[in-house]
């Protein structure tokens, strides 16, 4: 009983190897960059990521361009906070008109109505 399996124990080792040294030891190799350029699925995905991608610039530029004039407006209201020609009580409004003009939606900073300081 020992001979059989030390038998099929040698023969399960030995035939694969020997099947091996009969044939040809191919190699196979792949492009993928080109494998990628040319599966029709990529120019779909690139198609959506630059949708994307252009869909979030436009969205960082409104918000930039809101903040850039709401900044404005307020440094003209500093401006005319630090003029001597206006009175006391007119630089007290002017504060307060800067201080609660601006308005936030989100992280989107809309700059104060026009006629809430005349």
């Amino acid at each position: 009983m020992k001979k059989l399996l030390s038998l099929a124990l040698t023969s399960m080792l030995a035939l694969p190897l020997a099947a091996f040294g009969q044939g040809t030891l191919k190699i196979g190799t792949i492009n993928m960059d080109r494998a990628f350029k040319e599966y029709s699925k990529t120019k779909e995905a690139e198609k959506k990521v630059n949708d994307a991608k252009d869909s979030a610039k436009k969205e960082f530029d409104d918000r930039t361009d809101s903040y850039k004039k709401a900044l404005e407006e307020v440094n003209n209201l500093n401006k005319q906070l630090e003029s001597t020609a206006l009175s006391a009580d007119k630089k007290t409004q002017l504060a307060k008109d800067r201080d609660d003009g601006l308005r936030y939606d989100g992280s989107t900073v809309y700059p104060p109505d026009a006629a809430l300081w005349g």
